[in-house]
């Protein structure tokens, strides 16, 4: 799923395969040019990563770092079963992110290796 434009969306319900095209404005997420996105090293990356589980968005990359992951993760929290569509699971993605869980998990995650 992109924040830089749309998106084809295919899903399997009942043995029919459909495709829909999905934009992020549908979400409520602004559009952002694919240079905004493109990373840098790992430590770069991962210091990006942090900043926003810490809740920077205060630099446009940092705000739209922020919308892919709420927009992936809403993704993911729909193929899991969590939610019904995308854009129901926007807010349950969101509050993930804003309440420390995914920094948490990360920590968690991080603790394990």
């Amino acid at each position: 799923i992109a924040v830089h434009g749309p998106s084809t969306l295919v899903s399997l319900a009942d043995g029919a395969i459909t495709e829909t095209i999905i934009a992020p404005g549908q979400f409520g997420i602004a559009t952002a040019p694919l240079d905004r996105l493109r990373g840098g090293s790992p430590d770069e990356n991962a210091a990006m990563l942090r900043a926003l589980f810490a809740g920077q968005t205060d630099t446009p990359t940092l705000q739209s770092y922020r919308d892919i992951v709420i927009l992936t993760a809403a993704a993911a929290l729909l193929v899991a079963g969590r939610a019904p569509s995308i854009a129901a699971a926007m807010p349950i993605a969101r509050d993930m992110l804003d309440s420390g869980a995914a920094a948490e998990r990360l920590a968690r995650f991080i603790a394990f290796r």
